[in-house]
């Protein structure tokens, strides 16, 4: 619920840190889909890894 009104904050009042946020989110999901998709065994692997280290707390 906190993040639903902290994102409906966002969509009413963009700036420009806002603007840049979702320009650079944008950009790193596209690099990743592309990543994903040349390599994906890998990628795979790493998330292995990412959500090991998630459930360790770190």
């Amino acid at each position: 619920m906190v993040v639903g009104i902290l994102q409906l904050e966002d969509v009413q009042q963009p700036d420009a840190e806002t603007v840049n946020e979702q320009g650079l989110r944008d950009t790193l999901e596209q690099k990743s889909l592309e990543y994903e998709a040349q390599h994906p065994k890998l990628a795979f692997t790493l998330r292995q890894i990412l959500d090991v280290l998630a459930r360790m707390g770190i």
